[in-house]
């Protein structure tokens, strides 16, 4: 495996671990939005809604480039300028760490995830039961949390076509990216 090729699956794998942080912007920002009617000005309701974006966009790009762009990372970075071109002798295949990846990553949501679901639940029942204050207590971290519970649980279950999802992504198959001269060349040796 050369060097060049480690290295992309080393940003993959950082890649696949932004998820969760990009599920916990995601409920931050489900949050804000669920308690617009509840603050006291427009204003207020602005700036926690417009507070909570940054983060979920900037972790979803993150992830985006380190998971589909890391060939443009690693030639802006020049990670493997100081390489020799040998090839180095590794037994695993790519497509089997990229699988292990989604799995640890599912697996990582999970333990976070599960702890935070009782937490919330039983916050939610002191609130209901405890406080007659409390008529309408926030539900929206309890779905939340369930759907970080069920997206660790898809990871999981469904790692090898994750895995294919992300090589796929790695490859031009979109309309408005440039052909390399090798696809020419394939092309054109196509017998028809």
């Amino acid at each position: 495996m050369a060097p060049r090729s480690i290295f992309n699956l080393i940003l993959k794998v950082i890649g696949i671990f932004f998820l969760r942080d990009i599920l916990e912007a995601f409920s931050h920002t489900v949050s804000a939005i669920l308690y617009i009617p509840q603050y006291t000005s427009a204003r207020e309701a602005f700036f926690n809604v417009a507070v909570s974006l940054p983060p979920l966009i900037l972790y979803t790009l993150i992830a985006w480039l380190l998971i589909f762009r890391t060939e443009k990372i690693i030639n802006m970075l020049g990670l493997d300028k100081n390489f020799p071109d040998k090839t180095l002798t590794v037994s695993l295949e790519r497509h089997m760490l990229l699988t292990g990846a989604v799995i640890i990553g599912g697996a990582w949501v999970l333990i976070n995830e599960i702890p935070e679901f009782f937490r919330h639940a039983v916050y939610y029942y002191q609130e209901r039961k405890l406080y007659v204050r409390m008529a309408r207590p926030d539900i929206s971290y309890i779905i939340m949390s369930t759907v970080k519970i069920i997206i660790g649980f898809l990871l999981i279950l469904f790692n090898k076509p994750i895995a294919n999802l992300i090589e796929w992504g790695d490859k031009s198959h979109f309309p408005w990216q440039k052909k390399t001269k090798n696809d020419s060349r394939k092309k054109a040796e196509l017998p028809g």
